[in-house]
């Protein structure tokens, strides 16, 4: 461990020692060139290779659902629903120990240093896959027994064969992202979506599909389709047993801050349908439901180029600290300016928009879309300096101030739930993610001495 430790510190010395050229400022000429760099060439064409595996999973997540709600009984449907719980939690839990140190340390190794980082990662990952297997077993034990949603048994049995696999495709996705190789993520999950979608159907065709046996095929397609990346790309990792032992408490020692950050950020998020439904009752809920589904429709676009900029944003601090700052700034105006668009157009026509998907019963709540929509504007352009607290290998900064958010939910939010209902909600979700936002540039400003006026003014 000490080796990779040293190597480790010294990229970040390196990183952290600007030179003149890397601390000069943003001249408004430059933007044009900024822009010109960053809307084509080869940042532009990965871009356009996440957003469109973003739209993908996104895509085969929503058909899938669909079939699995229109050929099962809406309790099994909740089913379904309860299970894919279970797999966000997994994917949050490996995402934030092994995919996100991965993501951070990968671009300072080089040769067989890389490749043995990748094979303890994948070491790693079975290990966590073994444990999560375990606990889903004992859950479906008791759960045999009557204990817990009727009919949850089989449910769970079927994750305790299929979670690995599918663990697996997510760790494979998020390795390929790191490696800046959109294109094997996107070949990848072409490769799900069809073998996915293609039995589901079969399924269906044979009046056959249940919950169980759907998620029976989730984790085939996720295996085949892992199988054959692995077979694919069987140079690209190195196994040494003793290695991964060392680099996980190393790994550790970041992932910690980010798996606990990721659970505040959560539940600073997930919190208010619990609120609202407690205080205003279950149709309210539902409706903000709807709100809340038509805003996220611009996810796969965002989680796409997150997908892009976590990495992008990690392999430009190993070049230095102020090419860091530069892109964190142009990347947060950009976002600013596409997200603003967005929040307009949804101003002008979103309830239109809304109602033709949903139906007449949601006619009236403009306001509230709308203000959901700028809180969508707050979130998304507090990316951008969280990776660069991220790759400074501070994620504890990220951790408290999801915290802070957090705290804003459960005393600001909560009160303004109770009191203004659809619209408390919202405005909730606004104030938490605008003083995160400013607390976050805050600090990542002060932490690379970045003085954003003077980067405008010069």
């Amino acid at each position: 461990m000490s080796e990779y430790a040293q190597k480790g510190m010294s990229s970040t010395g390196a990183a952290g020692t600007a030179n003149k050229s890397d601390t000069a400022a943003l001249h408004p000429s430059r933007w044009k060139r900024v822009c010109n760099d960053t809307l084509s060439g080869p940042t532009a064409h990965m871009a356009m290779l996440s957003v469109a595996d973003q739209a993908v999973v996104s895509a085969t997540n929503f058909l899938t659902g669909v079939i699995i709600g229109r050929a099962c009984t809406k309790e099994e449907f909740g089913l379904y629903m309860l299970g894919f719980t279970i797999m966000l939690f997994v994917m949050t839990v490996q995402t934030s120990l092994i995919s996100s140190p991965y993501t951070v340390y990968s671009p300072r190794l080089k040769g067989i240093d890389h490749a043995q980082y990748t094979g303890s990662t994948i070491i790693h990952q079975l290990a966590l896959s073994a444990i999560m297997v375990l606990a889903l077993s004992i859950a479906g034990t008791v759960l045999t027994f009557g204990i817990g949603p009727k009919n949850f048994a089989k449910v769970v049995w079927a994750l305790v064969i299929a979670i690995t696999f599918i663990s697996l495709r997510e760790y494979i996705r998020r390795i390929s992202f790191a490696n800046l190789r959109f294109k094997a993520a996107l070949i990848l999950d072409l490769c799900v979506a069809v073998i996915q979608i293609g039995f589901l159907l079969i399924l269906v065709i044979f009046n056959i599909l249940s919950v169980s046996r759907a998620y029976l095929v989730i984790g085939i397609s996720c295996g085949i389709a892992s199988a054959f990346w692995f077979i694919l790309n069987i140079k690209a990792f190195s196994l040494v047993i003793i290695q991964a032992i060392s680099q996980f408490w190393f790994n550790l020692s970041f992932g910690k801050w980010v798996l606990a950050g990721d659970i505040a950020l959560l539940m600073s998020k997930q919190l208010y349908p619990w609120f609202l439904a407690g205080t205003h009752g279950s149709a309210a809920t539902g409706i903000f439901a709807a709100c809340q589904g038509f805003v996220a429709l611009f996810n796969p676009l965002i989680f796409g180029i997150g997908n892009l900029l976590g990495p992008k944003v990690a392999h430009t601090f190993s070049k230095g600290k102020g090419k860091l700052r530069r892109m964190v700034l142009r990347t947060t105006v950009l976002l600013a300016i596409a997200t603003s668009i967005l929040f307009f157009l949804i101003v002008i026509c979103g309830e239109r928009v809304l109602v033709l998907i949903y139906g007449a019963k949601y006619t009236g709540n403009s306001t509230v879309l709308s203000l959901l929509a700028l809180s969508f504007v707050f979130s998304t352009i507090g990316d951008p300096p969280s990776y660069g607290l991220w790759a400074m290998e501070r994620p504890d900064i990220n951790l408290k101030i999801n915290l802070i958010a957090l705290i804003v939910t459960i005393s600001i939010g909560f009160l303004m739930v109770k009191s203004f209902g659809l619209i408390g909600v919202a405005l909730g979700l606004i104030s938490a993610n605008a003083i995160a936002f400013l607390i976050r540039y805050a600090v990542f400003a002060k932490l690379t001495t970045f003085q954003l006026l003077g980067n405008l003014r010069n």
